[in-house]
């Protein structure tokens, strides 16, 4: 690490990219040398040292020095690595890694997970300066780790040291400094998409501290984050609504971001880490009028992060056996606050024409608050015996969501206009009044034990077989669980052999079962307490004229609705008794080899294939076919959306019901046959070749070059969909559209949304003199496939969901098959100037993102029939806005940053 910032002190990290990795347990991550920097290592048996390249010895290593010019995020260093792309920008900066979604990785720091609790999109943000490491895994890693199919990305923070060390630097990157995307109008002249006033600028200071408050026993290291981050854009006017009618949108983040982390050594075999950071948020949001006037009635506050903290105890027992037992918690919080959420949700309904027209003082139709919780544990054995190193261990993980959603006051009242009668004065006739509430507290386990053997089977031979029992269960918002999936059993294997004896030249093999547990947002969404009931009232005036709140007083009139009284659905008719884990099977070949001293060729091809899936299907239809063939009965509680049930699709399902009320029917379990279900068995294969060629730093130059071919195929795309515009505030992850509805799964089998057949990743700098370096990071990519979705032609069951059908106008579209977006072509470059200042030392920078300002489209539209203009779902006319750009890369960014260290 030193050698590779040899004329350079600036925020400098290691960044491990195991695009091939079957990494050993690393029983004490962090030994440190208490008069030198802290380095990531493993313990030996003889308590040595070993670089981070020989502990993951079955392992790709590409050692990336920061001053590269990447983003300062987790998701930017993620993207070097060869098979990642990012993901559907309205689930936020995220990756897809080896053809899966975006929800189906996960992110550690210091051995704690910090990945979205509800939905598994997004990690905590931890204040980029702290990372000493970060390390990629993308593919066969060791049986201590899993719950993901795409990628792990583990982190490593900062420590102190003896030497007492300190600085301070500043990155800004200024709105005048930077372009716009383009904005697109329709046929009408009305936008589309409206950039005109898109702003963005971000401010981040970092003031760090590190060394000892115990010479060679207790060290720190302790960061704070002051930060100013402002964006806006033009949105609808709330006040004249109308197609060119536009406010500014303006949001401010300037909550400060803090961290700190403390080593102490009890003894010299046994150390005490702790690590404790905030991204907690209050984000504040106001709408301007298009006259330079703050709506205050619109602002509001969204509360995010938390603080995340972890405990972790190493010892080295004997020169054969250590332990390893962490604690930590992750939270977040989930709420979003405006000035007028106490008031009620008001609308009237012309009955001539069936129209609703907002009424009343109030922003939000619902209000959620709420958090998460993630409390983790684990403890790790590792035990060497001769040529054996045996691992074992215990890893185990309890969630938490708190939730709750109501309407905005509490109410919702839909006053009915008699229009008919005298259209020319017309006349409040009934009152419906709605009440809403869902949420609770839910709970997730889960628990997985592994055993792993790395044996030197020869000189030149190592073998990693490991196993990994997986547990998991869901519960509702009473405590009960819902679904109980025990005791899966993931078998891991790594062959290395070493052709040249130095660990340089080597062949391998990587094999591997994985398992992810059912995402929290399920029990919200399936298993959650939720009071809804409406009653009918004659209209008698206003309680609240300027509210428009209407007096309710006296019994409700002839008829109410009821739905749900407070309780959770019933268990046993939400989840398929025998549902299994979502699964996949994954395989990576490689090979390696020094063409130089400093140069390194790596070969290496990967298949990955998605053996099971878990999602919502409706069986209301088939459960009723069932019924009537092998009963001689009907189901008459099988209402059309009666019975949602969190299974395998292209299993057998099994149920237990009372699908008649009082009828012939028992309540009893039924299994309803897959052929009876009629859903298509999900696929996704993900096949890649990638060659890398690197240049090690020489103290002069470094270049890291890599050609990824790969393709995604099936007919669904994993824990979330990315082509039918779903959009942040709707992640549905593990309970998308897709399986909703056999109809829905016509034509879904193609390229699907991740894939990118063509990927190009060149990095490297250069030293021109002792102060001045230069860098560049070059990155190509083809594009993603296009669908045109429209209504099912004869689903009517699919028809309700409107245009969520691989139909254009009533003719089968298959998957991918309209085309595909741009190519994207990005070049990123930097330099830096470093001078000493006494006993200090200035490093001043420039990053210039985006150099060229190509402006590439990399999101279309793909609603082909208009849901807005349709005379009938049979006959849909095309939307206007179909195959209009929706997103491009981000435009030209300049970064300007000063770094002083002492």
């Amino acid at each position: 690490m030193k050698e590779f910032n040899k004329n350079l002190v600036t925020v400098a990290f290691t960044i491990v990219c195991h695009s091939s990795a079957f990494a050993n347990n690393i029983i004490a991550s962090k030994m440190i040398n208490k008069h030198a920097k802290q380095t990531l290592s493993s313990v030996t048996k003889d308590g040595s040292s070993n670089k981070v390249v020989d502990a993951l010895d079955q392992s790709t290593n590409n050692l990336v020095n920061n001053k590269i010019p990447i983003g300062r995020s987790l998701t930017d260093v993620v993207m070097l690595t060869p098979g990642t792309v990012k993901g559907y920008t309205a689930f936020g900066n995220l990756p897809a890694i080896n053809g899966a979604s975006v929800a189906e990785n996960v992110f550690y720091v210091n051995g704690l997970n910090i990945t979205n609790v509800r939905n598994n999109t997004g990690f905590a943000t931890v204040p980029f300066d702290m990372f000493e490491s970060v390390e990629v895994i993308t593919d066969g890693y060791s049986a201590q780790y899993g719950r993901y199919h795409g990628g792990m990305i583990n982190a490593q923070t900062k420590s102190g040291s003896n030497e007492f060390k300190a600085g301070i630097n500043l990155n800004y990157e200024p709105d005048f400094l930077r372009e716009s995307s383009p904005s697109v109008t329709l046929a009408d002249g009305s936008y589309f998409i409206d950039n005109r006033a898109s702003e963005y600028s971000n401010i981040d200071t970092n003031l760090w501290a590190s060394g000892a408050l115990i010479e060679d026993q207790l060290f720190f290291y302790v960061l704070f984050n002051p930060r100013k981050v402002e964006y806006s854009n033009f949105v609808s006017d709330p006040i004249n609504p109308g197609p060119n009618n536009k406010a500014r949108y303006q949001v401010t983040e300037e909550d400060p971001y803090w961290g700190m982390k403390l080593d102490g050594y009890i003894t010299d075999n046994n150390l005490l880490e702790f690590t404790l950071f905030s991204d907690s948020s209050n984000n504040a949001t106001q709408i301007v009028s298009p006259h330079g006037d703050t709506i205050e009635s619109r602002n509001g506050v969204d509360y995010t992060g938390g603080t995340n903290w972890t405990l972790k105890y190493t010892s080295i027992i004997t020169d054969d056996l250590a332990l390893s037992v962490q604690y930590g918690v992750h939270e977040a919080e989930r709420t979003s606050k405006n000035e007028l959420d106490d008031n009620p949700v008001v609308y009237y309904l012309y009955e001539s024409a069936g129209e609703f027209v907002k009424q009343g003082q109030f922003l939000n139709f619902l209000i959620d608050e709420g958090d998460d919780e993630r409390q983790t544990i684990r403890v790790d054995i590792n035990w060497t015996l001769g040529s054996h190193e045996l691992s074992f261990g215990l890893d185990a993980e309890k969630l938490t969501a708190n939730q709750r959603t109501i309407n905005s006051g509490g109410a919702y009242y839909l006053l009915y206009v008699d229009d008919y009668t005298d259209p020319d004065n017309p006349q409040f006739r009934q009152v419906r009044h709605r009440q809403y509430e869902s949420g609770g507290s839910y709970e997730s386990e889960n628990i997985a034990y592994y055993l792993e053997d790395k044996w030197q089977a020869t000189d030149l031979l190592t073998v990693n077989f490991g196993l990994r029992s997986d547990s998991f269960k869901n519960a509702d918002g009473v405590g009960e669980n819902f679904s109980t999936m025990d005791n899966h059993w993931a078998p891991r294997l790594g062959l290395t052999y070493d052709l040249s004896a130095d660990g340089r030249t080597r062949l391998w093999l990587n094999a591997g079962r994985f398992y992810s547990p059912i995402p929290m947002n399920a029990n919200l969404r399936l298993a959650g307490n939720e009071t809804y009931r409406q009653d009918y009232y004659a209209f008698d005036g206003f309680a609240d004229p300027i509210l428009q709140i209407p007096n309710i007083s006296g019994t409700p009139i002839y008829y109410f609705d009821h739905y749900n009284n407070g309780s959770p659905p019933e268990n046993y008719d939400i989840t398929d008794k025998d549902l299994k884990p979502m699964t996949s099977d994954n395989v990576n070949i490689g090979f390696q080899i020094p063409v130089t001293d400093n140069w390194l060729l790596t070969i290496e091809g990967t298949y990955r294939n998605l053996a099971m899936a878990v999602e919502d299907i409706n069986v209301d239809a088939s459960f009723n076919r069932y019924l009537e063939r092998e009963f001689n009965a009907s189901c008459t509680r099988c209402s059309g959306s009666r019975y949602y049930v969190l299974a395998n699709p292209g299993q057998d399902v099994t149920i237990k019901a009372n699908p008649d009320y009082e009828g012939p029917l028992q309540y009893q379990e039924y299994t309803i046959p897959a052929a009876d279900l009629g859903h298509a068995k999900p696929e996704r294969t993900y096949t890649a070749m990638s060659f890398s060629v690197e240049h090690a730093w020489d103290g002069l130059w470094m270049l890291n070059a890599t050609y990824t071919w790969s393709k995604s195929k099936g007919n669904y795309e994993g824990l979330v969909r990315s082509d039918n515009r779903q959009d942040n505030t709707g992640i549905n992850t593990g309970i998308t559209t897709q399986y909703d509805l056999p109809g829905l799964m016509d034509g879904s089998y193609g390229d699907l949304p991740n894939d990118r057949r063509h990927q190009v990743k060149i990095y490297g700098a250069y030293q021109i003199t002792e102060q001045i370096s230069l860098a560049a990071n070059f990155s190509y990519q083809t594009g993603r496939p296009v669908n045109a979705f429209g209504y099912h032609p004869t689903d009517e069951s699919a028809q309700a969901y409107d245009a969520e059908s691989f139909y254009a106008q009533g003719q089968l579209v298959p998957r991918g098959s309209k085309g595909r977006t741009d190519s994207v072509m990005t070049l990123d470059v930097s330099a830096s100037y470093q001078f000493d200042l006494d006993d200090s030392t200035v490093n001043l920078r420039v990053e210039v993102f985006n150099l060229l300002n190509s402006a590439s489209v990399t999101q279309v539209d793909e609603m082909w029939d208009d849901e807005d203009n349709t005379i009938a779902v049979t006959s849909p006319l095309k939307s206007a806005s179909y195959g209009l750009p929706t997103s491009w890369q981000t435009p030209r960014t300049v970064r300007l940053s000063v770094n002083y260290e002492f």
